[in-house]
């Protein structure tokens, strides 16, 4: 260069042409103050690490819905579960059920019961449980005289074919039970020891597939011997009663809690009653590993959990105790339904000459936001824009006809037959309303407006 020797790659022919007959019209925007960072009037210069705002993306931006349906008929539930990691459960099953019972228990969760695979009847509990491979098994209970849950004041009982296995394995039973007036999804697991990394690491992979692909579920209820603490204080998932640090299994299991839309009551102080205090070492050493989790579409208006102590496991380690949750709350009401919203405007007429015009016009009154903000804000906002034009001049009229190869006549022969049904709706019934009134007015012998 100080030579003046060195030679520079000149732009291709076709890059100046573009430059020089090129319609830079949109330069314009250099002149909005802000909009963009120019320097001096001349200049375009920004930074990869420049100032850029956070995103204020709304939920319902993110992923429009619209909501149809109007008000229906809202449930009172009521409920009490039960978790326990039993140790077997051989030769137990009777004084276990009478404690059950006592305790007024709808739904009850072990782990380790370590018995056959399959499902049994006793007078007073539905069993189902899992296949041990001699060392683990889990079980599921669901009690005969008080149903899996009262709705409004009444037991919801369950029967085989009530109850769909959504998944088993001799550490993990997930469960899709039909009962009014919702489906319930029941979990029973038992969490493989940290050291067994592999094997908690497939536990946990397992119950995330499955608990994620549940939806519009009205309950869920998980009861888990997690062989791990979680860590409080999670937005949703848990609260601010710390007992021990938390471990990997527990780390894990909130991750999958929080995407399933589950919480667990007992880290909550105000719902904790008493110790939470839920498994004792030989050396004295107190842990909380086991864990009764809650979530679905039900709305809780009153909940309560508590070790129940009292419980006999009636083993020769006195080292688990029993959870209880007691829970009341409704579903339903709302008879609503969301659906992903979509957006249909008249795209004859955007092709035409004037509606052409019309977008081009509107166009240009585009004002960008701040060059500062979130690429996020910045599409949200063009989004916005662009929908509030096609509303304006581009919306379809409601109740159009749908199907334009059907001829205009044919829309008003229906339109005609519709009309002649809500003008008649009401003597749909009369007949039958005439026949029971003429019979009560015969018997009773009193005027019923029926002319006999």
């Amino acid at each position: 260069a100080a030579t003046a020797t060195a030679t520079f790659h000149k732009p291709p022919p076709d890059v100046c042409r573009i430059i020089q007959e090129g319609d830079l019209s949109w330069l314009s925007v250099a002149f909005d103050y802000g909009v963009l960072p120019v320097q001096a009037g001349r200049f375009l210069s920004w930074s990869a690490n420049g100032p850029i705002g956070t995103s204020h993306l709304l939920p319902e931006q993110l992923i429009p819905t619209t909501v149809r349906g109007g008000l229906g008929r809202q449930s009172a539930i009521e409920f009490k579960v039960l978790t326990l990691n039993a140790q077997s459960l051989n030769g137990k099953c009777r004084y276990y059920e009478d404690q059950l019972d006592a305790l007024g228990i709808n739904l009850a969760l072990f782990q380790e019961v370590m018995g056959g695979a399959g499902a049994c009847s006793s007078r007073r509990f539905l069993r189902l449980s899992t296949d041990s491979a001699k060392h683990w098994g889990v079980a599921l209970w669901v009690s005969k005289k008080r149903g899996i849950l009262s709705s409004n004041g009444y037991p919801q009982h369950v029967q085989e074919e009530d109850i769909q296995v959504v998944f088993e394995s001799p550490r993990l039973l997930i469960l899709s039970i039909n009962a009014a007036p919702c489906k319930i999804i029941a979990v029973s697991g038992h969490c493989p020891h940290n050291l067994r990394k592999d094997e908690a690491k497939q536990f946990h992979n397992d119950l995330s597939y499955h608990l994620g692909r549940i939806k519009e579920t009205g309950i869920v209820v998980v009861g888990i011997d997690l062989n791990g603490r979680v860590p409080t204080g999670i937005e949703g998932v848990t609260g601010g009663l710390e007992h021990g640090d938390p471990d990997d299994n527990g780390r894990a299991f909130v991750v999958t809690a929080e995407l399933a839309g589950i919480w667990l009551p007992a880290t909550y102080q105000e719902y904790c009653n008493g110790t939470s205090t839920t498994y004792r070492q030989a050396n004295g050493a107190e842990h909380r590993i086991d864990y009764i989790g809650i979530g679905g579409c039900l709305k809780v208006t009153e909940i309560s959990s508590w070790v129940e102590q009292a419980f006999d496991t009636a083993n020769v380690n006195d080292d688990h105790s029993a959870v209880v949750l007691d829970v009341t709350g409704s579903i339903g009401g709302t008879g609503l339904q969301k659906r992903l919203h979509r957006p249909r405007y008249d795209t004859g007429k955007m092709l035409t000459e004037e509606g052409k015009a019309i977008i081009e016009k509107e166009l240009a009154q585009y004002s960008p936001p701040l060059w500062e903000i979130h690429p996020d804000d910045h599409c949200q906002h063009l989004q916005d824009f662009m929908h509030d034009i096609m509303k304006k001049h581009f919306s379809l009229e409601v109740g159009r006809p749908k199907a334009s190869y059907i001829p205009h006549e044919v829309w008003k022969l229906r339109e005609g037959k519709l009309g002649l049904k809500r003008r008649t709706r009401h003597r749909k019934d009369l007949s039958e309303a005439l026949l029971s009134r003429a019979f009560l007015q015969w018997k009773t012998r009193e005027d019923y407006g029926v002319l006999v």
